[in-house]
């Protein structure tokens, strides 16, 4: 069995352009070893736990101080609450304006496509 340490896996701090790489990452951890979840409440307490900063704050204003209960229903409700308020409203219109700034410098081939395939993922070209 495969460990994930949590050093390995950062918290979420409320900036846009580390959310859905998070999102991935959590998606994966939980999907790697279900049987540490065995429920919703398990899922909520693991993601709240990845938290940081703002996006922390924001969280606990849905948990019962009484009962530590999580008001989510299913980790996609709590996903959808950070992408609402944390997300970049305009992504594609960020991604348009990066990817037409971007350069391979003094980086490898290797990073320079990688970021080139990260930020072609939100731009809306038909081309």
């Amino acid at each position: 069995m495969h460990v994930f340490p949590c050093e390995l896996f950062p918290s979420v701090t409320g900036k846009a352009e580390d959310l859905h790489t998070w999102i991935l990452q959590l998606r994966n951890k939980l999907a790697v070893q279900p049987h540490r979840y065995p429920d919703d409440q398990a899922y909520l307490r693991y993601t709240v736990n990845r938290l940081s900063r703002a996006a922390l704050s924001l969280i606990r204003l849905y948990v019962s101080e009484n009962t530590r209960r999580i008001q989510f229903e299913l980790l996609n409700a709590l996903r959808d609450l950070l992408c609402q308020v944390f997300d970049d409203p305009d992504r594609t219109r960020t991604a348009n304006r990066k990817i037409q700034k971007l350069r391979q410098k003094n980086s490898t081939f290797a990073i320079y496509f990688a970021e080139f395939g990260r930020i072609m993922g939100d731009v809306n070209w038909n081309e």
